[in-house]
């Protein structure tokens, strides 16, 4: 679940003006489950994790071998079948708000870093990479799917290489005994050179069955900055 709160990290701190390093798990140093409410149909996940950045590229020279703490909460609703996620850094205050490590990337580096994600998980961290939209014939939009925990947390991806923004419609069909994030219809508008989580599925904490889920993709909208 570490991959969970860290990927969770950047996608909250990649969605405001500023551009962020991203970050990338290094250990988990805290796992605890516990069950609340009548009949324990309430379970949460405390977990603590050390994250490092993924890339030192663009990055200030005082800012690079960052090493951040991260504390995060994954609370299950088994009636509603519904996760959620809370992400905050673990210091010695509390910040008014997330940690951002400031990335000068080009726009061309950052396409080039998500190819090399891309090849990481086709040759290293194992995964499913479904190509969703291609560019002048080349691949450039993936649907990333890792899991974790023996196959009892599915993280869901898109990872985008394009030239522009890609605007996907994607329908998530989850199983009854399945925990996720988010169920049905789901549009995400992806930048160039961003990998972003759309999605988290889980098993039941007190299970140890793999989810169930299938998504569709409904809909693709390549957002040309020249014809706006």
């Amino acid at each position: 679940m570490g991959d969970v709160i860290t990927q969770w990290w950047n996608l909250q701190n990649n969605r405001g003006d500023t551009s962020c390093a991203r970050l990338s798990l290094v250990k988990v140093v805290k796992l605890e489950v516990s069950s609340y409410g009548q009949g324990d149909n309430f379970y949460r996940a405390v977990v603590e994790v050390v994250v490092e950045l993924e890339s030192e590229q663009g990055v200030e020279m005082k800012d690079k071998d960052s090493k951040i703490r991260l504390r995060g909460l994954i609370d299950q609703e088994l009636k509603r079948g519904m996760l959620s996620i809370v992400v905050n850094e673990v210091g010695e205050m509390v910040r008014g708000k997330m940690e951002c490590i400031q990335q000068f990337d080009t726009q061309e580096e950052s396409r080039k870093d998500v190819g090399k994600y891309v090849v990481r998980i086709r040759e290293g961290y194992g995964g499913r990479l479904d190509s969703l939209f291609t560019e002048n014939g080349v691949d450039c939009l993936w649907l990333v799917v890792r899991q974790f925990e023996g196959s009892r947390v599915v993280m869901v991806q898109l990872a985008s290489a394009c030239l522009n923004q890609v605007e996907a419609v994607l329908d998530f069909r989850v199983g009854e005994a399945t925990m996720a994030y988010s169920r049905g219809e789901q549009r995400v508008g992806v930048m160039q050179g961003e990998v972003i989580m759309v999605n988290v599925f889980m098993s039941k904490f007190n299970m140890v069955e793999a989810p169930i889920w299938e998504y569709v993709l409904l809909d693709i909208d390549y957002i040309d900055e020249e014809e706006e």
